[in-house]
């Protein structure tokens, strides 16, 4: 996809729906040369994000980088067909230029494994792009740059990725939190679930933390992580936003990871 901007929740939506078609998804990462979090599509975790590369191998001057971006591709004066004649070209750059190359290698990918799922495809591309060979990536950003001759599918079954929920993933339900007023915590009732409309990292949930006039507020989602795995590591994508000018008290985030009885396994 050759289009982005600010974070639209809906066009979030639109390419979760797409993942969750099972339609692999490549977007340009944006030329803002600033953080592709901030944008949509880029931000979207189950789309292949693309930043754009230089004949020199350094990261494009425009390109947005970051930890939502998941590689680079060729991305500055790239010879592509153009609009003014059926055989007009023209040069031109920009991570619209880059996102393509990618789209390329994720349909030779797809000609030879036809049933191979978005996951699959994005973690085979990722896991043979080329390491470590590009200078001034931008902070969070992954030092990969497109590979295109695809061996084999990646092995997603030890991946780091594990969680089973479609909806969970890519954002198609959403999250819930409940809200306790009580300074004690062990005094909280039971979580009241609420729905919730500002975009978050994955999901269309956010919460308020320590927000007034909430002295406690809980959290929760509930995931699935496969029978066969005997060690999961779970990652939090925090996001920060806040209106104060003066620091008047620290706020505390706490996450707990529990199991399907509510015992504790984690703090």
């Amino acid at each position: 996809m050759s289009l982005g901007g600010d974070a639209s929740s809906a066009l979030d939506t639109e390419v979760n729906n797409l993942l969750a078609a099972g339609i692999t998804t490549v977007v340009a990462a944006g030329n803002d040369n600033g953080d592709a979090c901030q944008k949509s599509p880029a931000r979207v975790s189950g789309a292949l994000t693309v930043g754009a590369s230089t004949e020199t191998d350094e990261r494009a001057a425009f390109s947005n980088y970051g930890t939502c971006v998941d590689l680079f591709a060729p991305g500055t004066n790239v010879t592509s067909d153009w609009y003014s004649s059926p055989v007009a070209t023209a040069v031109s750059s920009g991570t619209s230029e880059s996102a393509p190359f990618v789209a390329g290698v994720a349909a030779l990918c797809l000609e030879k494994y036809p049933t191979a799922s978005p996951l699959t495809v994005s973690q085979t591309i990722i896991s043979q792009s080329t390491l470590d060979v590009l200078l001034g990536i931008g902070a969070g950003s992954p030092n990969r740059l497109l590979f295109s001759l695809i061996d084999s599918l990646a092995d997603t079954t030890g991946d780091s990725q594990l969680l089973a929920d479609p909806s969970f993933e890519y954002g198609t339900t959403f999250w819930s939190a409940g809200i306790c007023t009580i300074i004690n915590q062990g005094d909280c009732p039971p979580d009241e679930e609420i729905p919730m409309s500002l975009p978050a990292h994955s999901g269309k949930g956010h919460a308020t933390l320590g927000g007034k006039p909430q002295s406690f507020q809980l959290t929760s989602e509930t995931v699935t992580i496969p029978s066969s795995v005997s060690r999961a590591e779970l990652s939090l994508y925090l996001w920060t936003m806040t209106k104060g000018n003066t620091k008047k008290a620290d706020d505390t985030l706490t996450v707990e990871v529990r199991d399907a009885s509510g015992a504790l396994l984690g703090t």
